[in-house]
């Protein structure tokens, strides 16, 4: 009798592990597509971030999806709206508005809503969702003006806000947002909320062009909440002293700074006694700076830093005389320590430079290099020389700078100057060439450097070449495309640089020069003008 029910027992337990197996099996491949799209979207390669992910819901086998995959199709459908809206985003940003644009961001929105239908009380997909909005309700206004807009981001933020009661980036949005739409009353309260749940979030704010004094007391009361709750208050302090900075009032600016550095004080970073020394210079107080800039020494893991930092404050006030009375207080209380030595001669001799007297800063540079060859010592005295036109000395220091240092881009490029000055365009090009090698890649100075030289040796191609390099970086310099139209005009390529010219003018619509330029190059366009002028 028992193995009569046994048996039939045995074969539903297989079946169904069977199917459990089979199921099983059939997330590996979408799962797998799915965590390939997520690292291009951390990667924010989000072309294949959006293919990954689009096969990844393609082979997902609808017969078990729905029951059984559930937290698998919100994962992709969220993802895949958040990477479509950044593809759309970041086309509008480069080629600028369009409907392929506006048609990404609506496909996103599909996504998201689809997600939301699974899980619609998710603050990742509501918050995702809500950007999207507003990116259709932004781009709708300027593809179809005149036209009721069908897009409005305002419910889609009130939804998402309850979701994340602490959540500041999506606060911090909807600031934005609401300043956009003109909804000035609705800011303050905001303001204060934000300066409650996380501090730190009034730094960014002080930088929108919506800041103001109006705020101030808005600040001020969700930063004393902050306080009275412990939430930050280190961050809520120092906000408090900025504040006060800014009115020049550094008496309450100090004491506010004061009580953050008595909060934990173990916790004080040399920065934070460098900040406290140039609280003081500011209120007239040279001393009392002194004191916390030889604290802020003392803890500094970088004596190079820490000097460096100290020079900016002094020179911010102008105060050259006070700077180099500090630094004989620091050399006499800090002797035998060739690396501070070294950190403070520099500092000595860039406070000599910007006083006006290169002769001194040029001794200061001697002594460094006589007691150890110093890369940026060689690099000022370089740049002494170029001031005095003294093109060989200019040379012999920058090259031992670039020999001391082999991957500052910088020197390379000086060097590459010194050369040009010389007239030796040549090795001028190859010095330039390696400026560009270990320059980040989003500097555009450095392949402007090298298209000048390219234009004295006249190889007009390549200039161009490296001229559109660097518009590519700086799209908003209007020299640029200036240049690229010259070096086109050189080549005889009169339509290329007649393109070129417009894009200067559309930048700069008042540049005589630009203006001289389309007009010389829309004569040769009709056969006006037989030669290049």
């Amino acid at each position: 009798m028992e193995n009569k029910f046994l048996k039939p027992l045995k074969i539903l337990l297989l079946c169904i592990l069977s199917t459990l197996l089979i199921i099983c099996c059939s997330l590996l491949w979408p799962r797998f597509l799915y965590q390939k799209g997520i690292t291009q979207l951390k990667l924010k390669n989000y072309t294949q971030a959006a293919a990954f992910l689009k096969k990844a819901e393609q082979v997902m086998p609808e017969s078990i999806s729905a029951w059984f995959a559930r937290a698998d199709l919100f994962r992709i459908y969220t993802n895949y709206g958040k990477t479509l809206y950044n593809l759309g985003v970041k086309d509008w940003k480069e080629q600028g508005l369009s409907i392929t644009s506006f048609d990404i961001l609506i496909r996103a929105k599909f996504y998201l809503e689809k997600a939301a239908i699974i899980e619609p009380q998710h603050y990742i997909n509501a918050y995702w969702l809500t950007r999207t909005e507003q990116g259709l309700e932004k781009s709708y206004v300027w593809l179809h003006p005149g036209k009721k807009n069908p897009y409005n981001a305002g419910p889609y933020y009130q939804k998402a806000l309850p979701l994340r009661p602490s959540g500041i980036t999506i606060r911090y949005a909807y600031l934005k947002y609401l300043h956009y739409k003109g909804f000035k009353t609705k800011i303050p309260e905001l303001v204060r909320d934000m300066m409650e749940i996380h501090p730190p979030s009034y730094w960014q704010l002080k930088k929108e062009s919506f800041y103001s004094d109006d705020l101030i007391p808005h600040i001020g009361q969700g930063l004393n909440f902050a306080l009275e709750k412990q939430i930050l208050p280190k961050d809520a302090l120092k906000a408090f002293s900025d504040i006060y900075a800014a009115k020049n009032n550094f008496e309450k600016a100090i004491s506010y700074y004061q009580d953050l550095l008595n909060l934990k004080p173990s916790l004080n970073s040399s920065g934070n006694y460098i900040h406290m020394g140039g609280l003081y210079l500011k209120a007239g107080q040279y001393q009392d700076g002194f004191n916390f800039f030889q604290k802020g020494f003392l803890i500094s893991k970088s004596s190079h830093s820490a000097i460096t930092r100290i020079y900016k404050l002094f020179k911010q006030e102008k105060l050259f005389m006070e700077f180099l009375r500090f630094s004989t207080y620091l050399q006499e209380n800090n002797p035998g320590n060739p690396n501070f030595n070294i950190s403070l001669d520099m500092s000595v001799a860039k406070c000599w430079l910007d006083m006006g007297y290169p002769q001194l800063a040029k001794a200061r540079l001697i002594k460094i290099n006589a007691a150890r060859p110093h890369a940026p010592a060689y690099y000022h005295l370089a740049q002494i020389a170029a001031k005095e036109k003294n093109w060989d000395h200019m040379e012999t220091a920058i090259q031992k700078a670039t020999r001391l240092d082999q991957d500052n881009h910088s020197y390379y490029t000086l060097f590459s100057r010194a050369l040009v000055n010389q007239k030796k365009y040549l090795h001028a090009e190859e010095v330039a060439t390696k400026a560009i090698q270990h320059a980040p890649k989003n500097n555009p100075w450095v392949f402007n450097n090298r298209a000048r030289i390219r234009w004295r040796l006249k190889k007009y191609a390549l200039a161009a070449e490296d001229w559109k390099k660097a518009f590519a970086i700086k799209p908003d310099r209007s020299d640029f495309p200036y240049r690229i139209a010259l070096a086109h005009e050189q080549q005889g390529q009169f339509k290329k640089a007649l393109t070129f010219i417009k894009k200067a003018i559309a930048l700069d619509p008042d540049n005589q020069a630009y203006k001289n330029l389309q007009k010389r190059l829309d004569q040769i366009s009709r056969g006006l003008t037989p030669k290049i002028k």
